[in-house]
This record gives C-alpha cells, structure tokens and sequence, in this order.
C-alpha cells in the first residue's frame, strides 16, 4: 500500500487514539524519534522502525534500525555523544548521518515567519530534512501534536510539559507544521488508512 512512502511518525499522544499499527508496517521507510516506544504499543504505532532521528544519543535497541540521523540544534555541542553513536552505528552496521547545518538554518528561516522560535524540536527539523533537504516530496505524518493533547506531552509517558519547553513554542511548530499540511508538503495518515 506505502511501500515507496516514507512516514515520519511522532511522539504525539494523539496517535493512540486510532490503531495506524498496520498500516505504519507497509511503509517503505517508516521514521521514528528519540526516546520513541513501541513494545505494547504495536496496534497504535506499528513495530516497524527503519530511521531514528535523534537530537542525542539515548541508549537504545538498534534491532531493524538501518540509519541513525542526529540533528545537533543550538550553541550545545554533543561532541562525545556524538563519537559514541558513531562507534555504536559502525559496529553494528548502521548508517549514520548527521544532519548538516544548512537543514537546521533551512529549519530556522522556514520557520522564521512565524515570529518567536528559538530551538526547532527534533520533528521540525526531520520535516526540513526530508522534504526539502532529501527532495522526497510529500512525506506522511502521524502523531505531530506540537504541544500537549491529552495532558500527556509524548504518547508513551505521564509527562505533561516538554522539557524544552523554554526553547520550544508549541503554537509557532503547529502553524509551521500546518503550512507544510496546507502546501501539500505533508499527508496526514487519517481514517481510510486504518
């Protein structure tokens, strides 16, 4: 069905009120983010992960990942973290990429009409990377909340405030996440894909 597709699946708590698992699965490339959890969320988010995008190198189970992207935003260098996760990919085959400075500004001026950001979160900047910086096209989405739903910041926790909530304005990734929507850049996975 999206076997050619790529879908950038969010850490929204939005996402667990339909069952996407399934249909998450047929994506040729299916993204996921940082601290991202599937164990016993199959139904709602799928298993399937082929790309994790993260701002810093968590531990984590690389089973089924083929590439680490890493995304370094702000004056924070994640130097030794970085050399980590690098030694980590190549011992395990693993691609790693790291995401240039040129998406991050790209990120930045294309958000820079909607007055107010300081630090785009890792989702905005993976939006950037792969439509513009990859050229892919219109990408899917699923679970982009941009802010909380559900008194609930991620899906797979209790916590209700992000913790870069003093760099992040939700509204602003919201207008920017809805702009993509609205210029075709973003297909939102809804109802007829369950």
């Amino acid at each position: 069905m999206h076997e050619n597709d790529l879908i950038i699946v969010g850490n929204g708590p939005s996402v667990l009120r339909h069952e996407y698992g399934r249909t998450i699965n047929t994506f040729g490339t299916v993204v996921r983010f940082n601290h991202y959890e599937v164990n016993g969320l199959e139904k709602h988010v799928g298993n399937k992960t082929d790309v994790w995008f993260t701002y810093r190198a968590f531990r984590r189970n690389f089973l089924g990942i083929n590439e680490i992207i890493q995304a370094v935003v702000g004056n924070v260098r994640l130097e030794r973290q970085t050399e980590e996760l690098q030694k980590l990919c190549k011992s395990r085959h693993v691609k790693f990429t790291e995401v240039s400075q040129e998406v991050i500004e790209m990120t930045y001026e294309n958000m820079g009409h909607f007055e107010g950001i300081q630090k785009p979160t890792s989702g905005m900047v993976a939006l950037t990377y792969f439509i513009f910086g990859e050229n892919l096209g219109p990408v899917y989405a699923v679970g982009f909340d941009c802010g909380c739903v559900d008194q609930k910041f991620h899906y797979f926790s209790t916590q209700t405030v992000d913790p870069g909530a003093k760099y992040v304005n939700a509204q602003i990734e919201k207008k920017y996440f809805q702009n993509l929507v609205d210029l075709g850049h973003v297909k939102l996975l809804g109802d007829k894909d369950e």
